[in-house]
């Protein structure tokens, strides 16, 4: 799923902009809604981008403050494997 970064790092909700002509696909793609407000400017685009709003499922396994120590300090995203600095 194209959200399971996010779920594990503990978050069921997610904001994001997108180009107006792809807005409507992300609401069909991953159930999000566009959101009514003003387009955002972004420099070096030509086109403004639409705010997009959704829910996302919870991960069985977030990372959370009781997560182990090693755990927390792991590399972005490789959480579950042990890092070099890890001692045996």
């Amino acid at each position: 799923m194209t959200f399971d970064h996010v779920a594990r790092k503990g978050y069921t909700k997610v904001l994001t902009q997108a180009e107006q002509r792809l807005a409507r696909l992300w609401t069909i793609l991953f159930d999000l809604e566009i959101v009514d407000s003003p387009p955002v400017e972004i420099a070096g685009h030509p086109e403004p981008y639409l705010t997009v709003v959704g829910t996302i499922p919870a991960s069985s396994d977030p990372i959370t403050m009781e997560s182990s120590s090693a755990m927390l300090l792991r590399i972005e995203g490789q959480w579950d494997a042990p890092s070099s600095f890890e001692t045996a």
